[in-house]
């Protein structure tokens, strides 16, 4: 028999287990918000007398508890600095995870509070991009005077890179072409961060994930979302990650040319004005900006390595397309 890797939970079910463990004032409602859609955690709106929460639910066997548990915990730590992100709701007896038994196993969940924004991602404007980077600098510049856990991950070149190129090998056996390519931009890649400082302020607490649609804006405020990929590791990785998500193709989710140029000024005028920028940083974000796009080219790959989703789409026309996108984030100045 096959394992199960993602079964729908009940939401009967889940309202239950959901009023009984955080002690919500009844009825309890729960909304299907939305799926794992890199493998990570599905989302529900939870509704009550008391207010609107966001329940997040991993995937079994996508998160160590350990690392769930340090993540929330270092959030809580940044919380009190004034960063703007969403609240931990505890349990009733005070702890902050909670499992849920599904057929294939524990499924963790954690509660927050709701935030009323909207995320702007392709409508971002160069206003919300420099908030956007002045929110990071603040995350970059409070987590220095935190003390290291590691129970967090390492974002180093074997998580970055050397991980990610091994998924994307594997995948191209039969295309000698797209496999030397890649072999030649990885060793080039691997030059120049092997050669990163790995010292505060360029090395550290990293968000993990900052694209243009892990915010929330409303009104004058923003707040940072989404650290399910929170590590340590080169902070211009995190510059660079926003880079990459404004600066792809247009058909592929990116800004049109002239406005990911503004919006990206924007964004290094808002983070310098917080936190150290150095030139080694900015010397290397084209390399990161191709880290990032091949750790995203693998997230799917994954998913086929692990039975998640089917392969059919996985074709030369899709390495070709890929192949274009990282030639066209290689001359990004």
């Amino acid at each position: 028999m096959f394992p199960i890797v993602h079964s729908t939970l009940s939401l009967a079910a889940l309202q239950e287990v959901v009023s009984a463990g955080y002690g919500l004032p009844r009825p309890v409602t729960l909304r299907y918000w939305q799926s794992a859609q890199s493998g990570g955690n599905d989302l529900y709106l939870v509704s009550t007398d008391a207010g609107k929460f966001m329940l997040r639910i991993y995937v079994h066997g996508n998160t160590a508890v350990d690392a769930l548990a340090a993540q929330i915990e270092v959030l809580e730590q940044l919380a009190t600095t004034g960063i703007r992100l969403p609240r931990v709701v505890r349990l009733r007896d005070g702890k902050v995870i909670l499992r849920i038994s599904v057929p294939e196993g524990t499924r963790y969940a954690m509660l927050t509070e709701f935030i009323k924004g909207d995320v702007p991602g392709g409508s971002i404007t160069d206003a919300e991009a420099q908030a956007f980077g002045a929110a990071l600098a603040t995350f970059h510049r409070s987590a220095n005077a935190l003390a290291v856990d590691l129970r967090l991950p390492i974002h180093d070149r074997e998580y970055l890179l050397d991980e990610p190129l091994g998924v994307l090998t594997g995948y191209c056996v039969e295309m000698p072409v797209i496999q030397q390519y890649l072999a030649e931009l990885s060793a080039s890649i691997a030059r120049e961060i092997e050669a990163l400082d790995t010292a505060a302020p360029a090395f550290g607490l990293c968000h993990g994930d900052a694209h243009k649609s892990n915010l929330l804006v409303d009104n004058e405020a923003l707040t940072l979302l989404d650290f399910d990929c929170m590590g340590y590791g080169w902070r211009a990785y995190d510059l660079a990650t926003f880079r990459w998500s404004i600066s792809r193709p247009e058909w592929f989710g990116g800004l049109r040319a002239d406005r990911a140029r503004s919006a990206w000024d924007a964004f290094l005028d808002g983070y310098a004005a917080d936190h150290a920028l150095t030139a080694e940083m900015l010397q290397s974000l084209s390399s990161f900006v191709l880290v990032r796009h091949l750790w995203w080219m693998a997230i799917d790959l994954r998913k086929i390595r692990d039975g998640k989703i089917g392969a059919s789409w996985l074709n030369e026309e899709w390495w070709e397309k890929q192949r274009k996108i990282l030639d066209e984030l290689r001359v990004l100045s």
